[in-house]
Formats: C-alpha cells, structure tokens, sequence
C-alpha cells in the first residue's frame, strides 16, 4: 500500500519530476484534510447513538421509535445522493462538498432542540439530504488527482478515518454528555449534538479554501508537477478503457451488471457499518456498564483494533494485487462477530471483544469492497455508480434501523437484531463467493495499474 509500487507512463512532462515525491506531495496536502472532514461527517451522523442513552428517556421514546429515527437518516441520503454527486462532478469538488458540511453541521447543531418524535424524525431526514452527496463526492474528488495504481493506499487510508472516528468519538461523546450535563439547564445530550456540529460548519468554510478542484487549479504545484498528473491520469483512462473497457456515461454506470454484483456487498456493509456507530454505545451498556462515561471509553476500543486491521488487510490486498478473498475473509470475520455478540451472554470485557471483531471485519471489508469501482468506472461513469450503490446501501439502512428498533422493543433484547446483521454479512459473503470468478479480471476487467487500485 506504498506510494513507489505504481507504473505510470515515461513522457517528456515526467522528466525531471519526482513522482513518487509529487504523490507524498499531493497526498500530504489532500488526505488529512479529508480524513478530519469525514470524522466529522461520522461524528455528526453517529453520536445519536450515544445521545439516545439519554433522549429515549427524557423525550419517551422507545428503541423503535429511535430506530426509524436512525433509518429515516437514510432516506434523506437517498434523496440528494446521486444529483449531489453529479453536481460535484459538473461544478467542481469545493464548493459542493463546502456546501453539503457547512449545511449538515447546521442540521446536526440544531437538533439539540428537539423535543419530539416528529422533530427527531424531521432532524435525522434533514441531516441524510444535507449530508448524502459527501462520502461518493470524496471518492470522485480522488480520481481527479490520483492514478489507478496508487488510489488504494489513498482510498484506505480515508476510509480509516471511519474507524478513527469511532475510536476517538466514543470516549469524546462520553465526556460531553457526562460533564456538560446540566450545564445552562440542558441535558448532555444536547450539548452533544451543539458542540459536535458547529466545528463541522468551520471545518466545511476552510475545506473551500484548501482544496482545490483538480491539478489544473493547484497553485501550491508547478506546472511541471500538474503536466505529470494529468498526464498519468489521461494514461490511466485510456489505458482502462481499452483494456476493461471503462465506463464512462452516467447511463451506463447505472445499468451496468458489476455495479449491481457490488450491490450485493453494499447492502450489507453499509447497513452494519451504521449499526455499529448507532447501536454499539446501547449494547455495551446493556452488557453492565452504567455510566455514560465508561460506555464512551469502552466503545472507543473496538474501533481502534478496526483501524489497524483496516491497514493490514488494504496493505496484504494492495500487495497480493487481490481483492475477492480480501473482501470475502472480511465480511465473513463480520457477520461471525455479530453472531457472537448475538448468542453469548457476555459482560462487559467479551462484549467489547467481540465487538472488536465484528468492526475490523465490517469496516475492513469497506476498504476493499470500495477499491473496486475505480477499476471499470470513471468520470461520470464513476459519479453515479458509486452513488447507486451507496445509495442502494442506504435504503438497506433505513429498513435495517426501522426493523432491529421494532425486534428491540419487541424482545426485549438487542440479540434479534443482531442476528439479523449477522444474517446480512454472511449471507452476502455466500452470494458473492458465488457470483465473484476467481479471476477478477474476468468480473471487473482489471489491468495491472488498476489491480493495484
């Protein structure tokens, strides 16, 4: 997953440029950034499942009414995913993606003053159509700066920032909620929600003034430096398109049967990527431990063992140029933890245990499952696959909150909707073991630079 393991095409702009330096260069200035942005957007997005350990009481709901809460989430998402994501593509990277924070940081800072059902269902489809387009526009903004055979270290890396945000929110959610609690009269529940979004409207402003839309508009690199970007990048496209014949319509992206293969995948890690960021605070307390506090410190560690496990399983892909058994060993490491987080009674050390494995095997199999549609699509191509799949993982999410809140209350027990995500892992590992060829050149019309990606 290094930076020096691509092969990118000798012409007159290479020369005297250092690639390997102008990709540190590039990276260094693009990657953190964006990885701050997106721990944000989970911040945002997740820390109701830390403030429900409080609202569900104060404002009488029950595990239902939060779970279509968490749903309904999805079905905004849904709504302003794909034009979102073609308005990056057309008007440019910054502004779009300045708009969508600066936008759900507003939403999320307002839903501190919720006070019923209605306005937590209202806040929370507000929130998904502010935030939809971000995640599929960042993936679309790095392949306008990064070849095929270096994109899977950048990929994986930002995708760490998932797992970095569980590990740093869990213990930074606690905190709020138990020392901001009372503090002016509010609970700390909504203190949770003010003092997590407003960052994220700052966060979203400077994002318009350190990026910039592609190579071309770059004025920290020389025009040296651009040439050989675009150059690589032009090579790139060419390349795949002969070779895996590349595709590069919206329609085309839409229609197409590897996207809908991926779908298999999507479903089931989108819908138990959520699940851990909104449920993982509930059953960590149900397992004996009371204080909010202690939940937060305690949820921060299964994602912690996900962020390196993310980094060794991206690194032996990019390695083995294999991405099929990667994503199907992962997934599988998934749906077994939900499974034991479902079957055994365990106290508080067994189930942050297998909490562990079930998040470093549901977020690592987003590291490899999202390097995959670089390798047949691109340009607007890229923008509406990528959106129909995430897109197809929301609706799975929205079903998926409504019925594990419903089989919640209705048990008495979060074990049925564990088992229901277990059930969704495993069965699409079965699926696509299936329906993936051992080759995937064959699937996905792979090139040597692109089975790097």
């Amino acid at each position: 997953m290094g930076l020096s393991d691509a092969t990118e095409p000798t012409t007159q702009a290479h020369r005297g440029v250092n690639e390997d330096g102008l990709y540190r260069k590039v990276i260094w200035r693009i990657l953190p950034f964006l990885m701050l942005c997106n721990i944000f957007n989970f911040l945002d997005r997740g820390n109701a499942g830390f403030a429900m350990l409080q609202f569900v009481h104060e404002l009488k709901f029950d595990e239902f009414i939060f779970g279509v809460g968490s749903g309904l989430y999805f079905i905004g998402y849904m709504v302003s995913e794909i034009p979102s994501n073609m308005m990056t593509h057309r008007f440019g990277a910054k502004r779009s993606l300045m708009r969508i924070m600066v936008m759900w940081g507003l939403v999320a800072a307002c839903a501190a003053w919720m006070q019923s059902r209605n306005e937590f269902y209202l806040s929370r489809i507000v929130l998904g159509f502010a935030e939809g387009g971000f995640f599929p526009g960042v993936l679309l903004y790095f392949t306008y700066w990064i070849p095929a055979s270096r994109r899977a270290f950048v990929t994986a890396t930002y995708l760490m920032s998932m797992s970095l945000s569980g590990m740093l929110g869990g213990p930074l959610n606690g905190m709020i909620m138990h020392g901001l609690d009372g503090v002016a009269g509010w609970s700390g529940w909504r203190w949770l929600f003010l003092v997590e979004g407003v960052p994220t409207v700052i966060v979203g402003i400077l994002l318009f003034f350190v990026l910039s839309d592609g190579p071309q508009h770059a004025n920290w690199l020389t025009p040296e430096e651009r040439s050989v970007i675009l150059a690589n990048l032009e090579h790139d496209a060419d390349a795949a398109t002969m070779a895996a014949q590349k595709i590069t319509s919206f329609k085309a992206g839409l229609i197409n049967r590897r996207v809908y293969i991926l779908m298999v995948m999507g479903i089931a890690t989108y819908a138990s990527s959520t699940a851990l960021f909104v449920w993982l605070p509930s059953i960590i307390r149900k397992s004996g431990v009371a204080d909010v506090r202690d939940v937060g410190m305690l949820v921060g560690i299964p994602f912690l063992f996900a962020t390196i496990y993310q980094y060794m399983i991206s690194r032996s892909s990019d390695q083995r140029h294999e991405r099929k058994w990667h994503m199907l060993v992962s997934s599988a490491m998934g749906g077994i933890g939900w499974l034991l987080l479902a079957s055994v009674h365990a106290g508080p050390t067994l189930t942050v245990v297998f909490a562990a494995v079930t998040s470093a095997g549901v977020l690592g199999t987003m590291v490899i499952f999202y390097a995959i549609p670089a390798s047949f699509l691109t340009g607007a191509g890229m923008a509406s696959g990528i959106a129909l799949i995430t897109t197809v993982g929301a609706l799975a999410t929205f079903v998926s909150g409504s019925l594990v809140g419903w089989l919640n209350d209705s048990t008495g027990s979060t074990a049925a909707g564990l088992y229901y995500y277990a059930s969704l892992m495993l069965s699409a590992t079965v699926l696509l073991a299936i329906l993936l060829p051992k080759s995937q050149r064959k699937t996905f019309g792979l090139t040597q630079a692109s089975q790097q990606s």
